[in-house]
């Protein structure tokens, strides 16, 4: 059992959002669609499994009105079975988040998640994504923004502290 399933529905979110990237290194950010203004967050989790099991019991049902894929009415209570079954069917002891298995999961819940990886990954401005995290924290510190858009070991805590609370202010 996760530490989060014990708080129940509404607190996990929050309690996986705030959590240190660099004790927690495998995460992804997502819109949050509860939020009046649409912002997005960050969610960190120990290994891929754990996050998989977050997504399978948290993501946002679709709200389109139609049946799930398993073709059930949608009921706000469980994740999509046809998302179950993907997350199942992955191989997660090679703690990798495939490209496939991340569109799987987008088209399956409808979620927007313009991003998955490793802490590790977001410092090392890995991708168009990334390198825009990166900037928003050197120009917050007001550290040069040169390419290549990374952050120095020397500025991890600051970068982390910022990460915990990016989408929540």
């Amino acid at each position: 059992m996760h530490e989060w399933e014990s708080v129940g529905a509404e607190l996990a979110p929050k309690m996986v959002s705030t959590r240190d990237p660099r004790v927690f290194p495998w995460g992804f950010y997502a819109f949050d669609p509860n939020s009046p203004d649409g912002n997005g967050r960050f969610y960190w989790f120990t290994c891929v499994q754990e996050l998989l099991d977050f997504i399978t019991l948290h993501a946002p049902e679709p709200d389109d009105g139609d049946d799930c894929c398993c073709g059930e009415p949608h009921d706000g209570s469980e994740a999509c079975h046809r998302l179950k079954s993907i997350i199942e069917i992955v191989n997660t002891k090679e703690n990798v988040l495939s490209p496939e298995l991340k569109a799987n999961i987008t088209v399956a819940t409808g979620w927007p998640i313009p991003w998955w990886g490793t802490f590790a990954e977001l410092c090392a401005g890995k991708d168009d994504f990334c390198k825009s995290i990166v900037r928003v924290y050197l120009a917050e510190s007001g550290a040069s923004i040169n390419p290549p858009e990374i952050i120095d070991l020397d500025q991890i805590p600051g970068f982390a502290r910022m990460i915990m609370r990016f989408g929540l202010e």
